[in-house]
């Protein structure tokens, strides 16, 4: 039960602006799933048994990415993109990668925030950056996954000004990782956004870090 409360814990703080999220049950058809929602942005869904279900997305038209979560393990898997649109707005999001009788959480966000391509010149999907610990005390690593190698720059602010603005000349593709110290910075909700710049283009992702001493 720990494992899995802890689990839990890191999959919202790490990719889900909670805060600016409610209760939306009604907008999916099964009775026994639960939809933690921003309309038109990001729908988290849990499935206690990975049952099948849809969702009503209203009048948000638009592509929309699919992460799956296991609970019990951590693990994410990326799902089939949805096309959302006036004619066509209430959509199965589909069906968990495996165990489909196990628990599951779908994380649905369209297309402009933080997991999706952001340059109409990249074509290769790219994984969401993860951000651990989140909320942070001292220091905290990012964890980012460009798709092609080139100059990666971090950006963090607040409503007021820029804390933080570092950039790696030249990051390689694949799995990297960014440490900064957070011991200065006073308790807020900030806003990070890590942007890559390669042949292909530019790519942009953003997030939310929570800073507590």
């Amino acid at each position: 039960m720990w494992n899995l409360t802890r689990n839990a814990l890191d999959f919202f703080r790490t990719y889900v602006p909670y805060w600016e999220m409610s209760n939306f049950d009604d907008l999916t058809s099964a009775t026994n799933d639960y939809c933690f929602a921003k309309p038109g942005e990001v729908y988290v869904v849990y499935l206690p048994q990975g049952d099948a279900t849809e969702l009503n997305f209203e009048n948000y038209e638009g592509e929309y990415q699919v992460l799956w979560f296991d609970p019990k393990t951590a693990e994410t898997f990326s799902g089939d993109p949805l096309i959302v649109s006036l004619d066509q707005n209430v959509l199965s999001i589909g069906t968990p990668p495996t165990n489909p009788n196990s628990d599951w959480a779908a994380l649905i966000r369209k297309n402009n925030t933080a997991f999706a391509k952001q340059s109409q010149a990249v074509t290769t999907e790219i994984e969401m950056p993860t951000v651990y610990p989140n909320p942070a005390d001292g220091s905290c690593t990012f964890t980012v996954y460009p798709a092609q190698a080139g100059e990666t720059r971090l950006l963090i602010t607040n409503l007021e000004m820029v804390y933080l603005d570092k950039t790696l000349p030249y990051t390689p593709s694949g799995k990297q990782t960014i440490t900064i110290q957070t011991g200065e910075l006073p308790d807020g909700v900030y806003s990070y956004q890590i942007s890559y710049s390669g042949a292909s283009g530019t790519v942009t992702e953003s997030g939310k870090l929570l800073i507590m001493h």
